[in-house]
């Protein structure tokens, strides 16, 4: 499990988020602000998370996806992709490993990066937690880095200046 504290919902709260692991297939996040009543936030469940073998990063990201609107979000890979052979002939992009970045607030997608900078990536599988990255120290997330198992090692840029997407 990762555990941090996040701005949510108009004031700070302390949030544990777990993964099922291998074999599972969702992410949840619990209030634990309270460790005596600890309470249930929200379940993300995506097929593309089943053998995901990451635990989330979670840090703000500000100003890169839903106009200026700044949130804590939390960072995690997909797991084994499963795309046809024809899926993979034709270069769709769920043949490639991803990232998902999750609102902590609500569970919602922000954004799925598709790491499909290099056809030879198809099929890889991201392990472990992201790193992620405030290079300009300005409180929000610039860069992630992830590797897969086939050997690359991703950067990604996240933008928090208001003028770029992810």
């Amino acid at each position: 499990p990762a555990i941090a504290d996040v701005h949510v919902n108009g004031g700070w709260r302390t949030v544990l988020l777990a993964a099922q692991g291998n074999g599972g297939d969702s992410i949840f996040a619990l209030d634990v602000t309270d460790p005596n009543a600890p309470s249930f936030m929200w379940e993300y469940i995506a097929p593309d998370l089943y053998r995901s073998s990451s635990s989330p990063a979670i840090g703000q990201v500000g100003r890169i996806a839903i106009g200026d609107t700044q949130r804590w979000a939390a960072f995690f890979v997909s797991g084994k992709t499963g795309c046809t052979p024809a899926e993979k002939t034709a270069g769709s992009t769920f043949c490639y490993p991803s990232i998902f970045i999750i609102d902590i607030a609500d569970g919602s997608v922000v954004e799925r990066v598709f790491l499909d900078s290099n056809t030879s990536g198809i099929g890889g599988i991201p392990s472990g937690q992201p790193a992620i990255m405030d290079y300009d120290n300005n409180g929000f997330i610039d860069r992630l880095y992830v590797g897969t198992d086939k050997g690359y090692m991703y950067k990604v840029n996240l933008p928090d200046t208001g003028s770029g997407s992810i």
